[in-house]
C-alpha cells in the first residue's frame, strides 16, 4: 500500500472506533504502527507514528 492508502485506512478505522468498535484500530496502530488521533490544538485529528 502506499502511504496515502495507509493514512486513508488508520483514517477509517479511526471512524470506525468512534462509533464504538475499537479492535480494527489497535490491531492496525499495533501492525502498522500508526494511529488517529484529535490533536492538542481544537480536536483536530492528526496522523500519528507510534515508536
Amino acid at each position: 500500500m502506499t502511504g496515502e492508502q495507509i493514512e486513508s485506512v488508520a483514517y477509517a478505522l479511526y471512524l470506525r472506533s468512534v462509533g464504538g468498535s475499537v479492535a480494527e484500530a489497535n490491531r492496525f496502530a499495533r501492525t502498522c504502527g500508526l494511529v488517529f488521533r484529535a490533536g492538542r490544538e481544537a480536536g483536530v485529528l492528526q496522523l500519528e507514528h507510534l515508536s
